[in-house]
């Protein structure tokens, strides 16, 4: 099973930017990584008028469109999270961006004009990117130093190198 690691913060405190630069790191560095991104407003990634929409809209449960290089795959229900580990089960390491409510080792995020301490339990926290000095159990990294946090979580995980 491959390594999991969350970026949780409130929204807009730049976790996505956050979690983009680790992708393009660890790539770079030779894993294999997968993302997944909670969406707690909802999302249509379908598009009315277009065949894949209307054959979920005809009642089909599960519906695929596979092309050059790219698939994507629609469910009609929830789907757990522990559901989409097992697809992501070929990769390195799997960030998750959200699911704050998750127990998986996590870094916040937070930004000063969105709120000013974190809301992870500390037994959770790995590390914290922040524009503020935070007093916690844990190291901070400013926005800037995404590379240092980098080389701290291969460290952390114990990944060496590369893979």
């Amino acid at each position: 099973m491959p390594l999991i690691l969350q970026i949780v913060g409130y929204s807009n405190s730049g976790k996505t930017t956050v979690a983009e630069k680790l992708v393009q790191l660890f790539t770079r560095h030779g894993f294999k990584v997968g993302v997944v991104k909670h969406d707690v407003h909802g999302f249509e990634v379908d598009q009315p008028g277009k065949d894949t929409y209307r054959y979920r809209q005809a009642g089909g449960v599960k519906v695929g469109i596979l092309g050059p290089g790219k698939a994507a795959f629609m469910v009609e229900r929830e789907v757990l999270l522990e559901e989409v580990f097992e697809f992501y089960r070929d990769m390195d390491l799997i960030l998750v961006e959200g699911f704050k409510n998750r127990p998986f080792p996590r870094i916040e995020v937070i930004r000063s004009e969105i709120y000013q301490e974190p809301f992870s339990p500390p037994g959770l926290l790995v590390a914290v990117v922040s524009d503020l000095n935070l007093e916690v159990d844990c190291p901070v990294f400013g926005f800037g130093e995404i590379d240092n946090l980098f080389q701290f979580l291969l460290k952390y995980f114990e990944m060496g190198g590369g893979v």
